[in-house]
């Protein structure tokens, strides 16, 4: 939840796979609307030129390049963004697998 504490920070979106959450060593890019990765939040970056950078990486990484990512602000008191700032951010329809209840328990799995 944002506190007093809390920057502007930005999390990348797509349309259609949701909120970046990450690569794989083998390549593989993880989002917020398909399952593949366990967590509880999303990284972020502080500035629109470091997200232009990871847009820029993320869309590069894919055959056929992936288009339509664009970056969203998101007040966060760290650089992992969780579920809840996306939510405050008016980012409800994104959260997707981060919301998952045993995401982030002890012993949790899918």
């Amino acid at each position: 939840m944002a506190t007093e504490d809390s920057v502007t920070r930005y999390v990348i979106l797509h349309p259609e796979h949701g909120v970046f959450l990450g690569v794989s060593s083998r390549g593989d890019l993880f989002w917020s609307m398909y399952g593949g990765i366990k967590g509880t939040d999303a990284p972020s970056v502080i500035t629109e030129e470091e997200g232009e950078r990871l847009i820029e990486i993320v869309e590069t990484a894919t055959t056929p390049p992936l288009a339509g990512m664009y970056m969203h602000p998101v007040k966060a008191a760290q650089e992992r963004v969780t579920a809840d700032e996306l939510r405050a951010a008016g980012l409800d329809q994104y959260v997707g697998v981060l919301s998952h209840p045993a995401w982030g328990q002890e012993g949790g799995t899918a």
